[in-house]
């Protein structure tokens, strides 16, 4: 694949390709790990959607809707524990009085350590890649921590980022 500035940068830091978008990185790095044993982890991630076993999917070539995108994000956001996305997680009455709250299943991924570093990782995508504009667009001095994408021709674009209490996907 091309990288988006359409030059190829040779061999670097995994971190640089990650801060950077590099295309060409990100797919030989996918290729040595395996396109099976990425789509396993992204199922460990919450997602249940059929990936497909094909190397596009190493750039994020896959049908996800945001909700799913969240989840996967929510788990790195939570430093290595799933939870299930809810829409409601409680009821109360006019008044506030709980009526019934539903029970938060945190499940633990492997190799947590790893999160850790990736979210070291897209916090730099935000400080100094291609994310870099955000942190001017909030006005705070929050650590926040995604990744961009875009597809050829900028038909689609997307972000997800995370803070320690907060995700979003847009």
């Amino acid at each position: 694949p091309a990288n988006y500035d359409r030059k190829s940068h040779g061999e670097m830091a995994l971190m640089d390709a990650l801060v950077n978008s590099y295309n060409q990185a990100t797919v030989k790095v996918g290729l040595n790990v395996g396109v099976a044993n990425v789509i396993r982890k992204i199922s460990q991630l919450g997602i249940e959607a059929q990936v497909p076993a094909v190397p596009a999917t190493l750039l994020g070539a896959v049908e996800l809707t945001p909700v799913e995108v969240t989840q996967i994000y929510q788990s790195l956001a939570a430093g290595g524990y799933s939870a299930p996305l809810r829409a409601v997680t409680a009821v109360q009455t006019p008044h506030g009085e709980l009526l019934s709250r539903y029970p938060l299943r945190l499940m633990p991924l492997d190799n947590r350590g790893a999160v850790g570093v990736l979210n070291f990782a897209l916090t730099r995508v935000v400080e100094e890649g291609t994310a870099r504009g955000l942190p001017a667009m909030l006005g705070k001095d929050t650590v926040i921590a995604g990744k961009t994408g875009t597809t050829n021709e900028r038909r689609d674009s997307w972000f997800v980022g995370y803070t320690r209490n907060r995700v979003a996907a847009a």
